[in-house]
């Protein structure tokens, strides 16, 4: 509870002055004065709604509230100021840290650039050159937000449930009957939702897309089989062997199971990875589980949902012709060079485990 409030001089005030204390507060304060007592809870209960929408406004601009209120409903007003708090400090979080691990001598398929600069990386969260990248990238967390908040809310009208206690997205549709048509209405909300979103909204879901790529960069998974690292065209058609997970060097290219899987997920899938080593294997797990007890013919659903998304996402468009991402003025904002690891050097960015080298297959 913040040092400044003192119980008992708080206690004698009228509902009217403290109807405006608390209506003066931050978020963090809002939080202390609920639990203050019980005459002080009842207040805010009662007038739940223009509390909320005035520290909202003081708070958060339209923009961040558009990216980042919670799409469903939730009991209250007061729990989704708390979420749309918690997944804007969420999102900066991840910006930090992908900017941060993503490192200038190597490109996103995690070989050497030999002396090339690959754009920025290895930027400190706390350095003043890298606030233009991550603010790009949180608007980026943003969009993904929005488009699993969707998938969830065509579940709902479904019946499909969070199943607990992980409350994971992805699993309450593994073996749904009436797959096609659930996948089907929701493609045609977030299209929806992506054909009103701005050019510079694209770019920044673009630039946040490139980072997360590089987690699952040079990675391979439990269903690693050599012969399916040949497929690495740019422009090569899906085939039937695309329900494999493959090496996750496709997420990038739009071109594997993981674009749907992060698409249903949200950031929350990162949330857990990064926030400590079992977490990331937890994920890794989750990752191959769902994989491994779908269908072909659902893998194949989910597959083609998220490319009709993410080609709109970079194109504007629900078609094939994607152009390079628009991310190179964000990174000229920052240019990379080697410096001294930032707070995040201990977290487990990559998710799967390494990649072996060709040679060493063939070998």
């Amino acid at each position: 509870m913040p040092s400044w409030i003192n119980h008992s001089g708080l206690a004698r005030l009228t509902d009217t002055i403290m109807l405006q204390v608390i209506l003066d507060s931050d978020i963090c304060t809002l939080k202390s004065l609920r639990l203050l007592n019980r005459s002080t809870y009842d207040l805010i209960a009662a007038y739940e709604q223009s509390i909320c929408a005035n520290i909202m406004k003081q708070k958060f601009s339209t923009g961040i509230i558009d990216r980042f209120y919670p799409r469903l409903s939730l009991k209250s007003s007061i729990k989704s100021l708390f979420l749309l708090e918690h997944r804007v400090q969420t999102a900066q979080w991840l910006s930090g840290v992908v900017v941060e691990k993503y490192h200038e001598d190597y490109d996103c398929y995690g070989y050497d650039c030999q002396g090339h600069n690959c754009s920025c990386g290895n930027i400190g969260v706390t350095e003043p050159r890298g606030d233009r990248v991550r603010a790009h990238v949180d608007i980026g967390w943003g969009v993904l937000w929005n488009l699993a908040d969707i998938a969830e809310e065509i579940e709902n009208t479904h019946g499909l449930r969070r199943p607990e206690p992980c409350g994971r997205r992805a699993s309450r549709t593994q073996g749904y009957s009436s797959v096609q048509t659930l996948e089907s209405e929701i493609l045609s909300e977030q299209l929806k939702f992506v054909n009103n979103l701005s050019f510079d909204e694209r770019a920044d879901y673009s630039l946040m897309h490139f980072f997360v790529g590089c987690a699952f960069a040079d990675r391979v998974f439990e269903d690693h089989r050599p012969e399916h690292l040949d497929v690495d065209s740019e422009f090569e058609a899906p085939t039937i062997e695309y329900y494999d997970l493959g090496p996750g060097d496709r997420f990038r290219k739009n071109k594997s199971w993981l674009n749907w899987l992060v698409l249903r997920e949200g950031p929350r899938l990162f949330e857990q990875a990064w926030t400590s080593k079992r977490g990331n294997t937890e994920c890794l797990e989750y990752i191959y589980t769902q994989w491994s007890t779908r269908s072909q013919e659902q893998l194949l659903v989910e597959y083609a949902t998220a490319r009709h998304i993410e080609l709109a996402l970079w194109t504007g468009e629900d078609n094939d012709e994607r152009p390079p991402p628009q991310f190179f003025e964000c990174m000229d904002s920052a240019p990379g060079w080697r410096q001294a690891a930032g707070p995040y050097r201990d977290i487990p960015f990559f998710i799967g485990h390494l990649r072996p080298r060709r040679e060493a297959i063939e070998a």
